[in-house]
């Protein structure tokens, strides 16, 4: 018995117009573009910054704001281009934009990187302070797993210098950890989702 598949002669359509006119739109092209930059832009200014401490916890707000921002807008993009590459995985230019938002997505990796640096370094009455902060209260959990992460990480002028025999990444990202290591546990105030 043979069993056949058939393929369908064109790829499905659906209507992203709510997201851009099209894929070969200046508007979406200008948004790519607009996007990647401004990613460029937040990092070198926080890279810039001293870490958060008493007196400068309005520019890393700012910092914050900006990188819930940049955080909806990747996701927007991404959405968009992730719905054509399903509809259509022959279009190259479809792969090409995707291989361009995974470059996005590392300029944010290294602006959450200058978050984690600043965040865990403060006292905590000073982190406690910055999170309280009312335009950016309703991050302070999201805040608060930053600033683990920043205190159980190895710091990132480091990890390079642990990859060799008997490390491997997990996922692609983060530092480097050895297959025999377990990470470090969440304090039980942060273990799971917010309550």
């Amino acid at each position: 018995m043979t069993t056949t598949i058939e393929t369908a002669a064109t790829p499905p359509t659906w209507d992203l117009s709510s997201y851009f006119p099209s894929f070969d739109s200046d508007e979406r092209a200008r948004f790519e573009e607009a996007l990647g930059r401004e990613v460029d832009e937040a990092t070198a200014k926080a890279g810039g910054l001293e870490v958060l401490h008493e007196t400068n916890g309005e520019v890393w707000e700012q910092v914050v704001l900006g990188y819930e921002q940049l955080t909806e807008r990747l996701s927007h993009l991404s959405s968009y281009v992730g719905c054509l590459a399903a509809a259509d995985a022959r279009d190259p230019r479809y792969g090409l934009a995707e291989a361009r938002l995974n470059l996005v997505r590392a300029g944010m990796e290294k602006l959450s990187t200058e978050l984690r640096r600043a965040l865990g370094a403060p006292a905590q009455p000073v982190f406690d302070s910055f999170v309280a902060r009312p335009a950016i209260s309703h991050a302070a959990y999201a805040l608060g797993r930053l600033r683990i992460e920043a205190k159980t990480s190895m710091a990132s002028d480091l990890e390079g210098a642990q990859r060799g025999p008997g490390h491997r990444r997990h996922h692609g990202v983060g530092p480097a950890v050895r297959h025999d290591q377990r990470p470090p546990h969440l304090p039980d105030g942060l273990a799971g989702r917010p309550t």
